[in-house]
């Protein structure tokens, strides 16, 4: 199953994608051009280009875990999403992966470490895999 993993900013869209039987996430891009209306589409592009099944969005709680102002954001460009998108979607706490992934600047390495946290916990490696 392909997935993608998307870290979802006020102003740019990282993103990266995996395939669950390889259990790797790989940074992509970042959609950084553009309306929410329009960021949708890419995404909606992208999936259908890439024949994704599944997608995984970071959650930016703040750091007692809870739903802040920038949560909210998330969780309203998500609900435009859904009406455009009808695949699975998971929900990462994503609340270090910008600080794991070097700073603010690096979207797309961000998408990857909140897709692969995902991988990590659902597809873990077994002695069987080795």
């Amino acid at each position: 199953m392909k997935a993608l993993g998307l870290d979802i900013g006020d102003k740019k869209i990282g993103y990266a994608i995996a395939d669950t039987d390889l259990r790797i996430a790989i940074p992509k891009g970042v959609f950084d051009i553009g309306t929410r209306d329009e960021k949708i589409q890419k995404i909606f592009q992208f999936v259908q280009d890439e024949n994704i099944e599944l997608i995984v969005v970071g959650m930016p709680y703040n750091l007692k875990g809870e739903i802040g102002h920038q949560a909210h954001k998330v969780e309203l460009f998500l609900k435009y999403m859904k009406r455009e998108i009808s695949l699975p979607l998971e929900i990462i706490d994503e609340r270090l992966s910008s600080k794991i992934a070097g700073g603010g600047d690096d979207d797309a390495v961000a998408a990857a470490i909140i897709l692969q946290t995902y991988l990590d916990r659902n597809y873990p490696v077994t002695g069987e895999d080795l």
